[in-house]
């Protein structure tokens, strides 16, 4: 299968890399990235150790057409990447977008005239730098239509044969509510202390707030109607820290490197349900006012 990776940062590289080991790859990343793959071959360490070679661009070639779009860009990007994305998107070309937040959930059933998938990954990489990444944690890929129409057995056969564990969901917007609701109570807090995951379940301290956290997002979650009471508890969030202990989150990865991070798609869109929905916000405004001040720090204001 011809496939294309756009935003090949820790997520895209890992997916795209694991399925260049059977399919026909190419990835779009940073120039530096992109460079070092082309050149040596993209490198896989940790639970995974292997090196591959899909081909690797800074921007989408043209006059190319694949069979499958892996959006894996960061939620602020969407909208500038799918208008990238354009010229290869149609009818004969599925798009699946794996993302953080929820705004993923207010996307068209086809977008450029391809059927829309959405993917929930729960997999611990960290990029270590151009055309390496590491893997220090894996709970696999699910996937699902919001309509449905669309059979995806073929493409749990594409990452399944690939080595990616991987599920087709019955309820995807379930799914979505569940990893943002699991999300708003770890990225930040990592990000916040400069430590891996598995440093929340090291501190009473920090799994306290992690659930204080948690239960404020769970609240809004069930009044938006995201979520029933009973889809998720605390016991899940210890597990996904559990399952990455070693990983060093999204957010911690950006806030490191001075980039802008997606804690406004996280935990600013649970903010912004439990505004409409008039539920408390109080931890999950905290959290996103002191991110974004860490980033309005780098930026020199």
């Amino acid at each position: 299968m011809r496939v294309l990776v756009y935003g090949a940062g820790a997520v895209g590289s890992y997916l795209g890399g694991m399925l260049a080991t059977r399919n026909d790859v190419t990835l779009v990343g940073r120039r530096e990235h992109a460079k070092i793959i082309m050149e040596e071959g993209l490198r896989i360490t940790g639970l995974t150790d292997i090196t591959v070679r899909p081909k690797a661009f800074e921007h989408i070639p043209e006059d190319e057409s694949y069979d499958l779009v892996l959006l894996t860009v960061k939620s602020f990007d969407l909208e500038a990447s799918l208008k990238d994305l354009g010229p290869v998107l149609g009818h004969r070309t599925v798009l699946m977008v794996v993302q953080n937040g929820l705004r993923v959930l207010d996307l068209p059933t086809h977008s450029g005239g391809s059927p829309l998938v959405l993917g929930v990954a729960s997999i611990g990489v960290t990029h270590q730098g151009p055309g390496h990444i590491v893997h220090a944690g894996s709970g696999g890929l699910r996937m699902g239509t919001i309509e449905g129409g669309l059979d995806l057995d073929l493409y749990w056969h594409l990452f399944s044969e690939s080595g990616v564990g991987c599920d087709v969901s019955s309820d995807i917007a379930k799914d979505v509510w569940r990893k943002g609701v699991i999300n708003s109570a770890i990225n930040p807090i990592t990000a916040l202390v400069r430590r891996r995951n598995g440093a929340i379940l090291d501190s009473e301290g920090l799994l306290a707030l992690s659930r204080m956290v948690f239960d404020e997002s769970m609240v809004i979650a069930i009044a938006y109607g995201g979520l029933d009471q009973g889809d998720l508890c605390f016991q899940d969030v210890i597990e996904m820290v559990r399952a990455t202990a070693a990983n060093r989150s999204s957010m911690l990865q950006d806030v490191e490197r001075g980039r802008r991070t997606e804690v406004n798609a996280i935990n600013g869109s649970l903010v912004r349900a439990g505004v409409r929905s008039r539920r408390p916000v109080g931890y999950n405004s905290t959290l996103c006012a002191l991110i974004n001040g860490i980033e309005r720090a780098k930026d020199g204001e």
